[in-house]
């Protein structure tokens, strides 16, 4: 009975927590040298949960078709506040031997899958582990392109 009691506290604790969902927003150029590209990231998160993350920074990776691609790491602070979101950027740094790789295979592809992991480190121990896969297909991002305004 005591157990059942634990668990059914342990549950109830754990309802209101937060769930972090992370998004990709954009990518833009940043700071490169001859064997390392960089790449600025937007990234929106998003707070499901019924209290606030505090945010002391994040780490992250991006993964396209399957392979490492790109990781990096920022420690700017931010709040995402319950039910709420916000947009954070943290520069990635990719290999040019990576870079390589990929446009090499992109030459072979209609689709280009990707996933985005990584944590949010909040305050003191509580980290919020993330993970977003997607895809897009080169000639759309063409096409987006054509149809934005100058």
């Amino acid at each position: 009975m005591f157990c059942l009691l634990c668990l059914t506290g342990l549950l109830g604790a754990c309802a209101g927590q937060p769930r972090v969902d992370a998004y990709l927003v954009d990518l833009t150029p940043a700071e490169s040298t001859a064997l390392e590209q960089r790449l600025k990231v937007k990234i929106r998160l998003q707070n499901a949960g019924e209290r606030a993350v505090q945010a002391k920074g994040l780490d992250v990776r991006l993964d396209v078709n399957g392979q490492r691609f790109a990781t990096g790491v920022s420690s700017s602070a931010f709040t995402v506040l319950p039910l709420e979101e916000t947009t954070t950027e943290v520069t990635l740094s990719i290999s040019i031997v990576s870079m390589i790789r990929q446009v090499l295979n992109l030459a072979q592809t209609q689709t280009v899958r990707y996933t985005l992991r990584g944590t949010v480190h909040g305050e003191g121990i509580r980290n919020y582990r993330f993970r977003k896969d997607g895809q897009f297909s080169p000639q759309s991002m063409d096409t987006i392109r054509q149809l934005a305004p100058g």
